[in-house]
């Protein structure tokens, strides 16, 4: 009987630590479900003119490499961040991302998709399927990128199909809106290039067929599978020990 009770715990346990991840699956409408465990973007490194690793250049409007960003010289913070009592994310960048997560969840505030000049984009078919912070790490290139015309370009891996529409906007908070970003392109590698007049909050979005179907399942898999075969696994352990409880009793 205690072992049953212990079971029965333990089942608990885990449908209440798996509830909220299931909860994001309907409540979030607009985002794709995985947004609230996802981590940030992986970045592709490339190399310099020497042979170096770097993880990004600093461009100016005629596509002219003016610096080149290091390792280290970003620091990205992912919504999920935000839930994660195991890391430690900057008050300032917290509040960000909660206050822009909560007022697109609560439709108080929308990504202006018009702004894409594209009469295709209908908001209402659209899904937000990244929402993180990236901001400089390092005082010489926040400068450098306040100047006129000076930019910055970065890889990201996404993992999407090249036939896939990805978009990117960035919030100006001052501002209170939202901007697209210079320019995305879609490497047909899985990999996104994304050139940014200014950092900070960084939304991604695609249309929402597209994110019915990720290139990554594993990432973003609905938590009910897991919790049904959770339910199916605890119920044919406690078959098992009545049975062999039952066994006992009978020889005796």
């Amino acid at each position: 009987m205690k072992k049953m009770i212990c079971l029965f715990v333990a089942l608990a346990v885990c449908l209440s630590i798996a509830a909220p991840v299931f909860a994001t699956e309907t409540e979030n409408e607009g985002f794709v479900p995985s947004i609230t465990y996802k981590p940030s973007p992986e970045i592709i490194p490339i190399q310099d003119e020497e042979g170096n690793e770097v993880i990004g250049e600093i461009i100016n409007e005629a596509g002219e490499v003016q610096d080149h960003v290091a390792h280290g010289c970003l620091d990205i913070t992912p919504i999920a961040h935000v839930w994660d009592p195991e890391e430690e994310v900057p008050a300032d960048v917290e509040r960000l991302l909660t206050f822009v997560y909560e007022e697109l969840k609560e439709d108080k505030m929308e990504i202006p998709y018009e702004k894409l000049e594209n009469p295709e984009i209908k908001a209402e078919n659209m899904v937000i399927r990244d929402l993180f912070d990236v901001r400089w790490a390092c005082e010489d290139h926040r400068i450098m990128i306040e100047e006129q015309g000076i930019l910055f370009k970065v890889t990201f891996k996404l993992g999407i199909s090249a036939d896939t529409e990805i978009y990117a906007m960035t919030y100006d908070e001052e501002a209170d809106e939202w901007e697209p970003i210079v320019e995305v392109v879609n490497n047909g590698d899985g990999t996104v290039t994304c050139t940014f007049e200014h950092l900070c909050a960084v939304a991604f979005s695609m249309p929402m067929a597209a994110a019915s179907v990720p290139a990554e399942p594993a990432a973003s898999m609905p938590i009910w599978p897991w919790i049904l075969i959770l339910v199916l696994a605890v119920a044919a352990i406690i078959v098992i020990v009545i049975g062999k409880k039952n066994k006992k009793e009978t020889a005796v």
